[in-house]
């Protein structure tokens, strides 16, 4: 398992910033399990929403909605180790828009992830 801290978005990167939240993912298999809880406020109408990114393809994996700023995430997944990135956005209430909105913290995932 890999754990510890979001931090929010510095220059181009959705990462990199002061502490926003903290993390904990465990692979078993297939199994992906992320914790993961946003410590900022979310502004009036919006949500926040959880994704595991590939950066070599720009594939977005949608993880959910945190509720009360805290996201349970379950999935058996066929190769989650392609994926290099934990990533939180700020979504509009009921987005229609399936790609990533505003990213409001993130993690640069550690090995074995990133492959």
């Amino acid at each position: 398992f890999i754990r510890g801290d979001l931090t929010a978005p510095m220059d181009d990167k959705p990462f990199g910033g002061e502490d926003v939240g903290s993390y904990l993912i465990l692979v078993k298999d297939h199994k992906v399990f992320i914790a993961a809880k946003f410590d900022g406020t979310v502004n009036e109408g919006m949500v926040l929403e959880g994704w595991l990114v590939d950066t070599d393809t720009g594939y977005k994996l949608s993880t959910g909605q945190l509720v009360d700023n805290r996201q349970i995430f379950k999935q058996i997944i066929v190769n989650p180790y392609i994926y290099d990135l934990y990533v939180v956005t700020e979504e509009p209430m009921n987005d229609v828009d399936p790609n990533a909105n505003v990213p409001v913290g993130g993690v640069m995932l550690s090995n074995p992830f990133g492959q």
